[in-house]
């Protein structure tokens, strides 16, 4: 019961106390309209309404902060509608763009009306909420709620991060941590031991120290 009505009944009680107080029928004369109006409003209640509701999505996977277009179609399959609203329930964290989710007129049976909207939404999965719904008939003030089930996924993927570029050179090849002080790339590996020479071997590679010392050339 609405704000009305309740002032209806709660006069209507105030004028049969003063009829009875009183003892004149005058007050009970003045209640029986509104008791009239109170009892014939609850039996001619607008129903629960019988609607159905279909919700695209462009695109269904945006980028964060991109603009996503979203249109519901909302269909009345049920008997005529003297006062109906709509709202539509966005997922947390989306910010609204352009457009909006609410709704309000009549809506004649079998007719249709599209909400259309732009929302933006941060990294993550989001699921949109049932569609609320409210019918009211404005001359006896009463109003019945329902909500029509309307579920919408976006899904938010991380943004691609460009790899770095991988530098190979004295500062980056080699098994210790550190700044290497090395002017130009050397040759990238560690000391592993000695063998013989081998024609065709890099003078430079020789151990001559080795050599010196064992008797024997390596």
């Amino acid at each position: 019961m609405n704000k009305l009505r309740a002032a209806a009944g709660l006069l209507a009680c105030v004028m049969c106390a003063a009829g009875i107080l009183y003892a004149e029928g005058r007050w009970f004369a003045a209640a029986l309209p509104l008791a009239a109006w109170l009892i014939i409003g609850s039996a001619l209640a607008p129903a629960s309404p019988e609607l159905e509701a279909e919700r695209s999505i462009q695109p269904p996977m945006p980028r964060s902060g991109e603009e996503t277009h979203v249109v519901l179609k909302v269909r009345n399959r049920g008997q005529r509608i003297d006062l109906l609203h709509l709202r539509d329930g966005f997922p947390g964290g989306a910010s609204l763009l352009d457009g909006t989710g609410a709704w309000r007129g009549s809506l004649e049976s079998g007719a249709s009306v599209e909400l259309r909207y732009s929302l933006s939404f941060p990294r993550g999965d989001h699921t949109f909420a049932s569609l609320a719904t409210l019918a009211e008939s404005p001359l006896w003030a009463c109003s019945t709620s329902a909500s029509v089930p309307c579920l919408g996924r976006v899904t938010v993927p991380p943004a691609i991060v460009k790899a770095p570029a991988i530098v190979a050179g004295p500062a980056a090849v080699r098994p210790f941590a550190g700044v290497s002080g090395a002017r130009r790339p050397g040759e990238g590996s560690e000391f592993h031991g000695t063998r013989d020479y081998v024609p065709g071997d890099r003078l430079r590679s020789l151990n001559w120290r080795a050599g010196a010392l064992w008797g024997k050339s390596v």
